[in-house]
């Protein structure tokens, strides 16, 4: 996250350049966009980053313990959100996290082959990122050594 924040990767589709910070919270949508077919490339991604760093923030507080009723927990919150960024690069360790090891309740009421299709793709957004990643390593290195 940290490469595409300053610019040192970029990705040929904009959108997964986007880097953003606790104001991702603040973002508002207008109800039911998330299931539209009409809801623009552009929203829809800014919903999955949303989600993804709701995700992020709760795991953060599970592990750390937090309780927000605590002022030395709430000071500790305050500085994890003035850090806090989210990037591309969260979404699959957040949806794996959450389809393995928690929780299918982003996905009631959802059909066994819209769940097997959403796995498909799952699947091969991972193999393609991890690719694409690995032979960015690849170039680097090659650059490196020359």
């Amino acid at each position: 996250t940290n490469k595409l924040q300053l610019g040192e990767i970029q990705f040929s589709e904009p959108l997964l350049n986007e880097v953003y910070d606790r104001r991702i919270f603040e973002l508002k949508f207008p109800t039911g966009s998330n299931l539209s077919t009409r809801t623009s490339k552009d929203l829809m991604y800014k919903l999955v980053m949303k989600k993804i760093s709701k995700y992020k923030k709760d795991e953060w507080k599970r592990t750390q313990k937090i309780n927000l009723r605590k002022s030395m927990d709430k000071i500790k919150y305050e500085r994890f959100l003035n850090k806090f960024v989210v990037s591309i690069f969260d979404f699959p360790y957040y949806m794996r996290l959450r389809s393995n090891y928690r929780d299918f309740s982003f996905i009631d009421c959802v059909s066994k082959q819209e769940t097997t299709r959403y796995f498909v793709a799952y699947y091969e957004f991972t193999k393609n990122f991890h690719n694409a990643l690995m032979r960015l390593s690849k170039q680097l290195v090659k650059m490196r050594t020359q």
